[in-house]
């Protein structure tokens, strides 16, 4: 389940709706859901029009899997990822730097006032803020202070 955070507020009653773009822009590791990887921009094969239709039974990785816009409930509905065209994927490294990766779901998304009030809103507190365009091609924006290389985790973009 996911947590309160006085910063981020209660993200418990968050749900993705009919959003679907973990399904389809995440990297999954070998053996998840399936005997293969699957790789981003591929669709799961268990991904339907009003969400995943094995929830109750999704591979782990997938439920401990939350986007921007889940872990933040001060977030604007208008700012989860079906809705503004980018998926927000945060996390806090070992060296406990924070980094987000905003991926374009959507052609043009990035250039929208939506994408960059995110990107603002991220480098309030978050190390570095990465974006991923339609076409692969990524930029980083840094905010308080540098990142460290690390290993990259389960649901990382490749690239």
């Amino acid at each position: 389940m996911l947590q309160s955070d006085p910063v981020r507020g209660s993200s418990e009653d968050r749900h993705c709706g009919a959003c679907t773009a973990c399904c389809v822009h995440l990297t999954v590791p070998a053996g998840l859901p399936e005997a293969g990887s699957k790789p981003s921009g591929t669709p799961c094969p268990y991904a339907g029009a009003l969400g995943c239709r094995i929830h109750a039974r999704r591979p782990q990785v997938c439920a401990e899997f939350a986007c921007g816009w889940l872990r933040n409930a001060l977030w604007p509905p208008h700012w989860r990822p079906d809705r503004c065209g980018v998926l927000c994927l945060e996390e806090t490294l070992p060296s406990g730097q924070s980094h987000a990766t905003l991926v374009e779901i959507q052609p043009g998304a990035l250039d929208k006032a939506d994408a960059r009030e995110i990107v603002e809103h991220l480098l309030l507190s978050t190390n570095v803020v990465s974006t991923v365009n339609s076409q692969g091609e990524r930029e980083s924006v840094f905010g308080r202070r540098l990142l460290t290389p690390t290993t990259p985790a389960p649901h990382r973009m490749a690239g």
